[in-house]
């Protein structure tokens, strides 16, 4: 009421570069832990579970327990919940895609490439089976249109529910290749990755401690909405429902090249302007 702010003991040129080395301290420190303890630990097959196909999935386990699990998940996730930052400080766009084709595309390319070539995980493990074409079809086709009406519609439908605004954007890509690079294989290849940790990868860790396919599809959907922070609560609820589709088609076949094209194709469609989006709303 008329009194004056009082200003913060640090300016904010000092405030974030502090919080930004003790941030980096800390993962530092921690993740340079995991993965040597990680990298160090023997991993071998176990026969597991069979699934409604008949196929077997073999999981990975070492000297160390539970804690290979918790440091390969902490090495495949967290990288996609920190990507979110360069939105909100980056608006360099090479800076921002060197940041993002290296977090969120290289390092989970690496991770899932180091488990399968030191046998920890096998090809099916991440979904990476054979489906029947007219199976792959239907499942292309299910998931982009449920999920692409479920993107162009869910914000009418939230718009009553409060919430917070995007927190920051993607810088806008000012050349031509580089942004249909990024609009084609750029896109393609977040749908592969997203689809190979939050889908495959999560769904041979849950099955490790439950069947039962409500909480699979639930951890899984809450773990893929919270990646997308930055864009805003009415975003990340929806992210969150896309991510529960993508989980029950999975569930089904047990097969992810359909589901990551379709992935892909939802992407595409949000994002380049090719295929209008107005042919989807149903407001």
């Amino acid at each position: 009421y008329g009194r004056k702010p009082v200003p913060p003991p640090f300016p904010w040129a000092v405030a974030w570069p502090i919080a930004a080395w003790v941030m980096s301290l800390i993962i530092g420190c921690g993740g340079g832990l995991s993965t040597v303890r990680f990298l160090s630990a023997r991993g071998q097959y176990t026969d597991a579970i069979s699934t409604k196909s008949g196929t077997e999935l073999r999981l990975f386990h070492s000297k160390s327990g539970n804690a290979s699990y918790v440091l390969t998940t902490i090495l495949l996730c967290v990288p996609f919940c920190l990507n979110d930052f360069s939105n909100i400080y980056v608006t360099d766009w090479h800076l921002w895609v060197f940041i993002d084709y290296t977090s969120v595309k290289l390092l989970p390319f690496l991770v899932v490439l180091w488990l399968i070539i030191t046998r920890r995980m096998a090809l099916s493990d991440f979904g990476l089976t054979k489906q029947p074409a007219i199976t792959f079809i239907a499942v292309f086709l299910i998931g982009t249109l449920s999920v692409t009406f479920l993107m162009q519609n869910g914000y009418l439908i939230l718009q009553w529910l409060p919430g917070y605004p995007p927190l920051g954007k993607i810088p806008e890509i000012e050349s031509p290749l580089w942004r249909w690079l990024d609009l084609t294989i750029g896109l393609l290849m977040v749908g592969i990755f997203e689809e190979l940790v939050f889908r495959g990868y999560l769904y041979t860790l849950i099955r490790r401690y439950t069947r039962r396919p409500s909480i699979i599809i639930g951890v899984s959907a809450i773990s893929f909405g919270l990646i997308h922070w930055s864009d805003g609560l009415h975003h990340v609820i929806l992210a969150a429902l896309a991510g529960a589709v993508f989980m029950l088609l999975y569930l089904q076949t047990l097969s992810l090249p359909a589901i990551m094209l379709s992935h892909f194709m939802v992407d595409f469609i949000a994002r380049a302007g090719v295929i209008p989006k107005s042919i989807f709303n149903l407001f």
